[in-house]
């Protein structure tokens, strides 16, 4: 199973350095860009991609993220700030805890999030 990747606006420079460095998977290919800033909705439906890589001013902003996960709840979303240095990787998944009996205090732990089972 191979790896589908669309770059947007990722300055050119940056777009060099992520080609170079998976160039060498041959389960990762880089199938588009979009560089117009325009939604990212309508390109990514002509792409069926896997991962997003996207330049971004902040790359811990998850404006973007709900922005596309609201039609491709399962892209995965790389978000990489200029120089490209820092960066995120943003995705949804379901997860699954089994609780079996549960206590009072136990499902208080369970609504937030703690494990006290």
């Amino acid at each position: 199973m191979g790896f589908r990747v669309v770059l947007a606006h990722v300055p050119p420079i940056l777009r060099d350095i992520i080609r170079d460095a998976v160039v060498n998977a041959p389960d990762v290919e880089i199938v588009g860009t979009i560089e117009d800033p325009e939604p990212l909705g309508p390109p990514l439906e002509r792409v069926q991609a896997d991962v997003l890589i996207v330049g971004a001013a902040t790359p811990d902003d998850v404006t973007l993220a709900r922005q596309v996960w609201a039609t491709r709840p399962r892209l995965r979303l790389l978000t990489i700030g200029p120089g490209g240095r820092r960066a995120m990787l943003l995705e949804l998944r379901p997860n699954r805890v089994i609780l079996g009996d549960i206590s009072p205090q136990g499902l208080v732990a369970a609504i937030r999030g703690e494990p006290a089972w």
